[in-house]
């Protein structure tokens, strides 16, 4: 069976959430937090205690923004590959179902048990 990378984002590194509130405030339903977020110079990942959020910053000033929710009981499963000797990145694949595969690569040091932790929680 052929996998379809959805998306594959590279160099992400954790941020604060309350960084990114404002951003989504819109999406978010009553009694809905922001958890986590990791971020790149062009796309931001939110988890949420309902979902992770998707944001993708486009063209050349960024006024442009795609936003994607993917509910916990979409993720079919999710794989982790740690960073070794020679690969300084983490990385976690999250199979959605009816939609692909999100490659996500961490920067060096960047510490992904809490990730998995909420995936893991609100996916199984």
């Amino acid at each position: 069976m052929k996998e379809t990378i959805v998306a594959r984002i590279r160099g992400l590194k954790e941020s604060n959430p309350e960084l990114f509130k404002d951003k989504v405030e819109f999406l978010m339903v009553e009694d809905e937090e922001l958890l986590r977020t990791y971020q790149t110079s062009k796309e931001i990942i939110i988890l949420t205690t309902k979902r992770i959020i998707f944001v993708e910053i486009l063209g050349m000033t960024g006024k442009t923004q795609e936003y994607r929710s993917i509910s916990y009981s979409r993720i079919n499963s999710f794989s982790v590959e740690t960073a070794g000797t020679f690969d300084f990145e983490s990385k976690v694949r999250l199979w959605i179902f009816d939609s692909g595969v999100y490659e996500l690569e961490f920067a060096k040091n960047t510490d992904i048990k809490p990730l998995l932790r909420i995936i893991g929680r609100n996916s199984l």
